[in-house]
């Protein structure tokens, strides 16, 4: 429901419609000119979810919180916005919020990193991992079904971050995935071996 508000309210404030202001303030600096963008029944853009975009388009606003709210040069969120939203503001049992951003630490070559990640009800995910200048987007379908984090439970941390090299590792080692218990929903039951 914030969400909503909160489109609710950049209409008011800047007395354009929302996606005018959208397409000048966010949409155009960042090229992203194909987007359907759900209506309420009065005809007022919906800002809980739902948003359609191409991949390399939601992949950007990753990029985005990554370069702390500029593209190319150009500033398009505050940086004191993207430090509050990318955040773990607050504790839900475990888990860590800020801005409609979840927080998630995974262990990686004997250290944990911090990622933060916007989450959509069919698995949808862009993940943005800032001390290896990584973004990750993923898109899915799959609603309203446990799947929905199998990307920050499952294929980040048991395969993408093992294939990671930074400086100075050694190419020739071989990437082995690792198993990760994570705080966000059940844990999957592990897949009996084949026979």
């Amino acid at each position: 429901m914030s969400p909503n508000l909160a489109l609710g309210t950049v209409g008011r404030a800047t007395g354009e419609l929302q996606l005018d202001t959208f397409d000048r303030l966010v949409a155009g600096p960042l090229h992203i000119a194909r987007y359907a963008w759900p209506l309420d029944p009065a005809g007022h853009p919906y800002g809980g979810g739902g948003v359609r975009a191409l991949p390399r388009d939601f992949m950007k606003l990753g990029q985005l919180m990554l370069d702390g709210g500029a593209w190319n040069g150009q500033r398009i969120l505050a940086r004191e916005f993207v430090d509050r939203a990318s955040s773990p503001l607050h504790d839900l049992s475990g888990i860590q919020y800020g801005y409609l951003c979840w927080n998630i630490e995974y262990p990686y070559k004997g250290r944990k990193l911090r990622a933060f990640f916007a989450a959509g009800n069919g698995g949808q995910a862009v993940m943005v991992i800032p001390e290896l200048d990584l973004v990750i987007a993923i898109y899915a379908g799959n609603y309203s079904d446990r799947t929905g984090i199998h990307v920050q439970q499952d294929l980040v941390p048991s395969y993408i971050l093992p294939a990671v090299r930074e400086p100075g590792d050694d190419p020739s080692v071989l990437v082995v995935p690792r198993d990760f218990v994570t705080p966000y929903g059940t844990p999957r039951p592990p897949v009996p071996p084949a026979r």
